[in-house]
């Protein structure tokens, strides 16, 4: 690795620096920050693994996984519709 490469790296987790990103790489790290997805992602990693270990039956699973994908959907058009803004 070259000094010019250290310069782009990050110390703490080795990764590129994010200005360096296309715009494409730096809408996918925006959607991913967000507060909803973070929620939405803890939500659906947490019912599988209640339902992985049998503490969570298979019908109520299916409705929160139901319920939480739809209310992400919904507050996504929420937040692009005028009443969003």
């Amino acid at each position: 690795m070259g000094d010019t490469d250290k310069e782009n790296v990050d110390s703490t987790i080795g990764y590129a620096d994010i200005s360096k990103l296309n715009k494409k790489q730096l809408r996918f790290v925006e959607k991913i920050a967000s507060t909803k997805f973070v929620l939405v992602f803890l939500t659906l990693v947490a019912s599988v693994a209640l339902l992985w270990v049998g503490k969570l039956p298979p019908n109520i699973f299916s409705e929160l996984v139901q319920w939480t994908v739809s209310a992400y959907i919904l507050g996504n058009a929420f937040i692009q519709s005028k009443w969003g803004k």
